[in-house]
């Protein structure tokens, strides 16, 4: 399982390029901490078919299931779960062909990986302008790479006019 870290720059533009990250394997390894171990397996298998349910019903038929198993087996594993709250299954405001790339944060950490290494040696980027243009150079050179979002052509086309100046 990769890092969950956010890169080292303002929340607000960390969102405004992942508006729907999703913070599943920091919430996964939250629960795991406060299970005890022999159940720990067992809860990250729950975890999972709540998770990567195929429809939106069977996200949430899961998620009342997962509730009323571990409410049972371990209470500490469902207040944590609780406090994430909604923020967990903000996958589920988008289209469902996007779902994939939207509860993986494999580019993200990548994104974050790059940043990281090219920051090492400044202890920050002097504003929000500097980190764009970083990103923008690290994709357009190709050092960084991101996959199309599965259900790209599904998504509603913006029409732009230009105007004669």
């Amino acid at each position: 399982m990769g890092s969950c870290a956010r890169p080292s720059i303002s929340a607000g533009l960390w969102f405004s390029l992942a508006p729907a990250l999703f913070a599943g394997c920091r919430q996964l390894r939250n629960l795991l901490a406060k299970a005890p171990a022999h159940l720990r397996e067992e809860l990250a298998e729950d975890y999972r078919r709540m998770v990567y349910g195929e429809t939106r019903e069977a996200v949430e038929q899961a998620r009342a299931s997962f509730l009323r198993k571990w409410q049972l087996r371990c209470k500490a594993v469902v207040s944590s779960f609780e406090e994430a709250g909604d923020e967990l299954f903000t996958f589920l405001q988008f289209p469902q062909l996007q779902w994939k790339a939207l509860r993986t944060t494999n580019a993200l950490e990548r994104i974050n990986e790059e940043f990281r290494r090219r920051i090492k040696t400044q202890a920050s980027l002097p504003g929000e302008d500097a980190v764009l243009l970083l990103l923008y150079g690290l994709l357009r050179s190709g050092q960084i790479v991101l996959r199309r979002i599965d259900g790209r052509n599904e998504l509603p086309r913006q029409k732009t006019q230009l105007k004669a100046a």
